[in-house]
Parts: structure tokens; C-alpha cells; sequence
């Protein structure tokens, strides 16, 4: 779980994970959920799973298995009092990138890319 501030208001990023390979027939599964209550459109959101996921949890094995079914979500509430999030460039600009990014690749177990 991580909290910060944008523009002096509160937000929180919390996540949780779960992964688990099987001995036969050489499967794994992996789950993970991220949750925030910045206030981020659909659309930046989408875009930001799709580039941090690549280098997190996409970048994983689980003892060398193989899944077929590996879920990861990032979801907004958009509680949060700040302003909204339309694009990505703004969210790139504002601190909880490089948190998310932090949380992603603590939760997925993945070294960050060097």
C-alpha cells in the first residue's frame, strides 16, 4: 500500500497478488489487483497497466510453468479529490507513476528493468 498527495490531496495505492504453479501438469496461475482512488479516466488507466504490466508481471515464470489464464486489474475508484487524470502525459508527470510502478513490481516479484 503506498499514499501520497496530488496537489495536496490524499491518495492511495494498494494492491495484492497471488501466484501459484502446480507440480503436473506443468500450469501456474497468477492473480493481481491494483487499486487506487486517484481520480484517472478509463482510458490512461488501460494505457498505464498495459506498459507497466510488461515489465512486472508479464516478465515473470513461475518455476518455468506455463498459465493460461493470468488476470491482472488495475481499477480507480476516483474518490480521490484530485484533479482528474484525462491523459497519460499528466499522470507520467506526477509522482504515483513511479509508486505504481513500484507496486507492481514489488507485488509481481519481477526485478525492474535495468
Amino acid at each position: 500500500s503506498v499514499n501520497t498527495s496530488i496537489q495536496g490531496k490524499k491518495v492511495i495505492i494498494n494492491g495484492i497478488a497471488k501466484g501459484s504453479g502446480m507440480i503436473a501438469p506443468n500450469m501456474a496461475t497468477m492473480l493481481g489487483f491494483i487499486f487506487t482512488d486517484a481520480n484517472v479516466s478509463r482510458p490512461v488507466l488501460q494505457s498505464l497497466l498495459k506498459e507497466i504490466n510488461e515489465n512486472s508481471f508479464n516478465s515473470i515464470t513461475v518455476d518455468g510453468d506455463e498459465s493460461t489464464n493470468d488476470t491482472v486489474m488495475l481499477i480507480s475508484t476516483n474518490n480521490s479529490k484530485s484533479s482528474r487524470y484525462q491523459s497519460k502525459l499528466t499522470w507520467a508527470l506526477s509522482l504515483p507513476l513511479a509508486l505504481l510502478f513500484s507496486l507492481f513490481v514489488i507485488l509481481s516479484g519481477a526485478c525492474p528493468p535495468e
